[in-house]
């Protein structure tokens, strides 16, 4: 199932591939007007996050997702491990003026690691060298946990102030333990 309010699928894409059901409305009125649960026959058990390039956006989409999953699930996010600061700019009309990488638009999401590391130490996150902005793997979730929604304005603040130029890219990155995806052959090694 993949939600978009403007999906870049070709005509037909739908009745040649019945198995794959786009819906194409934004994230949070799928979260807040569909029983995910029914649509999917039980919880999240995989959900690959990537959607606005906005830390607050992803942040809110973990929240909703995490309340449908379970400690077994997986919510892999993309572009959190940037490979330069230009192509973190929240605008993406911006990016290719100050990144390396033409094109290559991260966004600001990388500032969701700092906020679950601090705030959510019970997750395991893993952060993979998936080209071209890694993959972030995050399990061990809790549907019922409040801590990030209740604090959601207060975090949003929090990653407004995070500045990856100040910190330094090689040092977030080289503090993130990066491993190759070949690293993964099982389930439990997350």
């Amino acid at each position: 199932m993949g939600v978009d309010p403007e999906p870049l699928v070709p005509d037909g894409f739908s009745e040649a591939n019945p198995h794959i059901h786009i819906v194409r409305m934004t994230s949070d009125d799928f979260f807040a007007g569909c029983d995910v649960p029914a649509l999917l026959g039980g919880a999240v058990d995989f959900a690959f996050l990537d959607g606005l390039h906005h830390a607050e956006a992803l942040l809110k989409d973990f929240l909703n997702t995490e309340r449908l999953a379970d400690r077994n699930s997986v919510i892999v996010l993309h572009d959190c491990i940037p490979t330069d600061v230009g192509m973190t700019r929240r605008a993406q009309r911006e990016t290719s003026e100050y990144s390396r990488h033409n094109g290559q638009w991260a966004g600001d999401v990388w500032k969701i690691i700092p906020i679950l590391q601090s705030y959510r130490p019970d997750l395991r996150i893993a952060f993979l060298d998936a080209p071209p902005t890694g993959l972030v793997l995050v399990t061990n979730l809790d549907p019922d946990s409040t801590t990030l929604a209740d604090r959601y304005d207060e975090l949003k603040a929090e990653m407004k102030e995070l500045d990856l130029a100040a910190m330094g890219l090689a040092e977030y990155v080289g503090a993130l333990g990066v491993r190759p995806t070949t690293s993964l052959k099982r389930r439990g090694d997350i």
